[in-house]
């Protein structure tokens, strides 16, 4: 049968991967089970090395069991420290993380778009009325909770060396960061 005149005998999808795609996410969907498993190893080393460093901690996690440890995410005792963190580890040349804080887009603070309702054609909000005035929005234990938090990376070809270098970084930066407060 010519490709695209096979009957719909109802609405729904129309999901079509070529055999080519669906081999190698079959081959990439394999590897899943490994991948998990080295990023969970990997996340754990890394709680157990940063643990040591005072004004560290972790967010907790909601399932543990289905962590799929995607992401380390560190807790710093104010949203001052995380940002003074930030700073020390942007200077100390360290990457792979996120301060979601400041973040464009997973974070409210810079949502202007929102905020103003900045859109092509109205919103169903805006026609029937907001429920809420989105310019002066105020979420305080968002604000603080998020002020708080540092997210990495957590990645599958980190090597215990890697692992180490990276989490005495880390910890190096937060001890700055918190002194800065003290002194």
């Amino acid at each position: 049968e010519k490709r695209g005149m096979e009957d719909h005998p109802h609405l729904g999808f129309n999901y079509r991967i070529s055999e080519l795609n669906a081999a190698v996410g079959v081959a990439q969907t394999r590897k899943v089970p490994a991948i998990k498993e080295k990023n969970r190893f990997n996340k754990n080393f890394m709680v157990n090395e940063l643990s040591k460093t005072p004004g560290i901690s972790f967010a907790r996690l909601a399932d543990p069991d289905g962590d799929s440890a995607t992401f380390l995410n560190l807790m710093l005792p104010d949203p001052e420290t995380a940002k003074r963190t930030v700073d020390e580890m942007n200077k100390a040349g360290v990457v792979g993380f996120d301060y979601w804080f400041l973040n464009n887009y997973h974070f409210i603070n810079q949502w202007e778009h929102i905020k103003e309702m900045k859109t092509v054609s109205k919103l169903h909000v805006q026609v029937s009325g907001s429920p809420q005035d989105y310019k002066n929005l105020s979420l305080p234990k968002s604000q603080e909770v998020v002020g708080r938090l540092i997210s990495f990376g957590v990645k599958y070809k980190w090597t215990e060396e890697d692992m180490k270098n990276l989490a005495g970084k880390i910890s190096e930066c937060v001890t700055r960061a918190m002194k800065l407060v003290s002194a």
